[in-house]
C-alpha cells in the first residue's frame, strides 16, 4: 500500500498498541476500519457515549491506499481540529501525522467530561432528595 498524500510505500508499524501501516516520510497513518475504534478504546471504551463519528463528509483527492477508491474527509466528531480521511467502501482512515495523539485526548476528554457529568448529577439527585425530605417531614 502506498501513502494516499505523498504516494510513498507504507511500513508495518505498531502505534498505540495496534498494528498499522506508517507513511516513513509523512508520518501519516492508515487504520484498517475497526482499529480506529481500537484506538478510540484505548482512552474511552464506551461506544454508546462516544457521539456521533461523523456528520457529513466531503471528496478528496486523495486515493484509497487498499481499493484506489477517493477518500472522503469528515470532520472526527465535531471536533473542527480533526480532519480525518476515510474509504467510502469501509476499508478504513488515513490519519495525518498528530491525528491519532488528538483522537485520543478527544476521547480522555469526553470519558473525563462525562464522569464529571455523572457526578454532579448523582450530587444534585441526593441534594434534591434531603430537600424533599425536609419538606416532605414538616
Amino acid at each position: 500500500m502506498n501513502c494516499p498524500k505523498d504516494g510513498t510505500a507504507l511500513q508495518a508499524a505498531v502505534r498505540h498498541d495496534l498494528q498499522v501501516e506508517v507513511c516513513p516520510t509523512c508520518n501519516g497513518l492508515w487504520l484498517d476500519h475497526d482499529e480506529l475504534d481500537k484506538l478510540e478504546d484505548q482512552a474511552f471504551a464506551d461506544d454508546q457515549d462516544k457521539g456521533t463519528l461523523m456528520l457529513e463528509s466531503r471528496p478528496t483527492e486523495y486515493h484509497c491506499p487498499k481499493c484506489d477508491a477517493l477518500l472522503e474527509e469528515f470532520t472526527y466528531r465535531y471536533h473542527l481540529s480533526i480532519q480525518l480521511d476515510q474509504c467510502p467502501k469501509g476499508d478504513g482512515y488515513w490519519l495525518d501525522a498528530g491525528e491519532d495523539d488528538k483522537i485520543l485526548d478527544v476521547m480522555r476528554e469526553r470519558g473525563g467530561d462525562l464522569e464529571r457529568k455523572a457526578e454532579v448529577e448523582s450530587g444534585f439527585r441526593s441534594f434534591m432528595n434531603d430537600v424533599w425530605r425536609s419538606v416532605k417531614f414538616k
